[in-house]
C-alpha cells in the first residue's frame, strides 16, 4: 500500500458536480452573516464567469477557481434577494394563516410553522410569509388547515436564543400566540388526500397503541398521534430520525423497489421502465406521506440518483447528491439552514464516502450477510456521521445510539415494507400483511426504551459551530488521505 495524489485527482475527477453544491451553499452562509448590495454580488459573479471563459479560451490556470468564485456570488446574491418583508409587529391585526407543518408538542405547548395568506394592512406580495404558531397542547393543526384570528404578530431577536436565530435564519419573522387570542374561523385542510386514505386505513388495520402510532410516524409521517414521551424515549435512544419521515425511510423505499424490479430490465427498454417505475413509486411515497419537505427533498435526491443509474453505468452517488443539493438551494436558499435538510445531506454523503466502500470490502457470496453487513454499515455510519451536528443543533449526545441504529435501520425495512404492502392490498389481506410491521414496531419500542434507560446512554454535551465544522473538516480530510492510499503496483 502506498500513498499517491494521483488516487486523489482520479476521485476527484469522477466526481466533478460533487464541488458545485459547496461554494454555493457557502456563499448562502455568507450573505447571512454580511449585508452586501446585490448589485455586488452580480457584479462579483459575472466578473468571475467572464474570468472563467477566458481562462478556457486561453489555456491558462485558475478555471476551476473561478467557477467556485461564480458559484460563491450566485449563492450570496440567491441569499441577498430571499430577504422576505416584515410584517407589522405589536399590533392586533386580523390575519389568515396557512399552516405548512403538522404541529409539534414542546413541553406544555404546541408549535407550528405557518403562512401569512391574508393580514390587515400588509401585502407580502409574492413572498411567502412564514410565522410559528404557539397554542395549548391540546390544539394541533395539520398540513394544509387554516385558521382566521386577531392576534399580535412579535419579531423574533436573535439575542433570545438559539431556537430564535435558527428560526430567523429559515425565514421564520416572528411568532403569534394561541393564548388570550380568539380564533374566528378554522378551516380544515380537505382529509380525502392519498396521505389521508393511508394513515385512516391503518388505523383501522391496528389496535391503538405505541406500536400503532410508531408505525403511523414512520410510514405515513402521522407525527400528531405520537405522545410527547415516545419521541423523548426515541431521541434519548438516538432513534428520533426513525419517527420523521426523511431520507432513510425514502431511501428504503426507493432499496426495495429496486430490489423488487430487478428482472425487469431482462425483457426490451426493461432499464427504462425500472426507472419510471422506481421514480413513480418514490413520489407516491412521498405523497402518501403528506409531501413534507424532508421527503420532498430526499424524493428530488434518489430521483436524481436513479436518473444517474440509468444514464451511466459508472455513475457517482456524490454528482447525483451534489445536483439535488445545488438545485433545492437555488430555489430555497434557506434550506442550508435547515436542520433536517443538513442532516439528511451528511448522513447521505457518509453512507457514499464511507459505508459504500466499507460494504465493498465486506462483501460476500451470502446474500443473506451481504443484507446484514449492509444494514449495519449503514446504520453505523450514518448516525457517527450526524452524532456532532445533533450535539451542536440539540445539545445531546447519544452514545447508544450507534450500536443500537443498525438493528432500529432493520427494523425499519420491515416495518415500512408491511405497512406499505398492507396500503396496497384489499383489506381483508391487508390484516394479516400488516402484521410483521406491528409486532416489528413493538420490538423497536421495546429496543428503543431499554437503550434509552441506560443512565450511560445519552448526555447533555453541546458542540460548538466551530468545532462542529473543525469535525467535519476532519471527516473531508480522512476521506481525502484514504482516496490517496491504493495497492503498490
Amino acid at each position: 500500500m502506498e500513498f499517491s495524489w494521483d488516487n486523489i485527482r482520479s476521485r476527484l475527477n469522477m466526481m466533478p458536480m460533487a464541488a458545485v453544491a459547496v461554494p454555493l451553499a457557502a456563499g448562502i452562509v455568507f450573505s447571512d452573516s454580511f449585508v452586501v448590495p446585490p448589485l455586488l454580488w452580480l457584479a462579483a459573479a459575472a466578473v468571475s464567469v467572464a474570468a472563467a471563459v477566458f481562462a478556457i479560451r486561453t489555456g491558462r490556470k485558475g478555471v476551476y477557481a473561478a467557477l467556485c468564485a461564480a458559484l460563491f456570488s450566485a449563492g450570496a446574491l440567491r441569499m441577498s434577494l430571499d430577504t422576505p418583508p416584515q410584517p407589522p409587529y405589536g399590533e392586533p391585526r386580523m390575519m389568515t394563516l396557512r399552516f405548512d407543518e403538522p404541529s409539534v408538542i414542546r413541553g406544555r405547548s404546541s408549535l407550528a410553522a405557518a403562512r401569512i395568506v391574508r393580514c390587515e394592512g400588509f401585502d407580502s406580495g409574492r413572498s411567502a410569509v412564514r410565522l410559528t404558531v404557539w397554542g395549548d397542547s391540546t390544539v394541533m393543526f395539520s398540513c394544509g388547515d387554516e385558521i382566521t384570528l386577531r392576534g399580535v404578530i412579535r419579531p423574533f431577536d436573535r439575542k433570545n436564543g438559539r431556537f430564535a436565530d435558527m428560526a430567523f435564519r429559515r425565514g421564520i419573522v416572528g411568532s403569534v400566540s394561541l393564548y388570550g387570542n380568539t380564533v374566528y374561523d378554522f378551516r380544515p385542510a380537505k382529509r380525502n388526500s392519498l396521505h389521508d386514505k393511508a394513515s385512516a386505513k391503518l388505523c383501522r388495520l391496528l389496535p391503538d397503541d405505541d406500536a400503532r402510532r410508531t408505525i403511523l410516524s414512520m410510514t405515513t409521517g402521522e407525527r400528531n398521534r405520537t405522545n410527547p414521551e415516545l419521541r423523548r424515549t426515541y431521541t434519548r435512544g438516538g432513534a428520533a430520525h426513525l419517527l420523521a419521515v426523511s431520507g432513510l425511510h425514502v431511501g428504503i423505499v426507493f432499496m426495495l423497489v429496486n430490489a423488487l424490479l430487478r428482472l425487469v430490465p431482462v425483457v426490451r427498454h426493461g432499464n427504462v421502465w425500472r426507472s419510471i417505475l422506481a421514480v413513480a413509486a418514490v413520489w407516491l411515497y412521498v405523497a402518501m406521506c403528506g409531501s413534507p419537505p424532508s421527503a420532498v427533498r430526499a424524493g428530488a435526491m434518489f430521483t436524481v440518483l436513479q436518473l444517474s443509474l440509468f444514464s451511466s453505468r459508472a455513475y457517482s452517488g456524490m454528482n447525483a447528491l451534489a445536483v439535488a443539493a445545488a438545485a433545492m438551494l437555488s430555489v430555497s436558499p434557506r434550506l442550508v439552514f435547515d436542520v433536517g435538510f443538513r442532516l439528511s445531506f451528511i448522513a447521505v454523503a457518509a453512507i457514499l464516502l464511507w459505508g459504500m466502500p466499507l460494504y465493498m470490502r465486506v462483501r460476500s457470496r451470502s446474500r443473506v450477510l451481504n443484507a446484514l453487513s449492509s444494514t449495519l454499515i449503514v446504520g453505523v455510519v450514518a448516525t457517527a456521521a450526524a452524532m456532532p451536528l445533533v450535539s451542536n443543533v440539540f445539545g445531546t449526545v447519544s452514545v447508544i445510539g450507534i450500536p443500537l441504529n443498525p438493528l432500529v435501520v432493520l427494523s425499519a425495512n420491515v416495518i415500512i415494507f408491511s405497512s406499505v404492502a398492507a396500503l396496497l392490498l384489499p383489506t381483508a389481506a391487508a390484516a394479516y400483511a400488516v402484521i410483521p410491521a406491528y409486532w416489528c414496531a413493538r420490538l423497536q419500542n421495546e429496543a428503543v426504551a431499554r437503550a434509552a434507560a441506560l443512565p450511560w446512554g445519552c448526555f447533555e454535551w453541546r458542540l460548538s459551530d466551530g468545532a462542529t465544522a473543525a469535525v467535519y473538516a476532519l471527516f473531508v480530510a480522512a476521506t481525502v488521505a484514504v482516496w490517496g492510499i491504493g495497492r503498490r503496483r
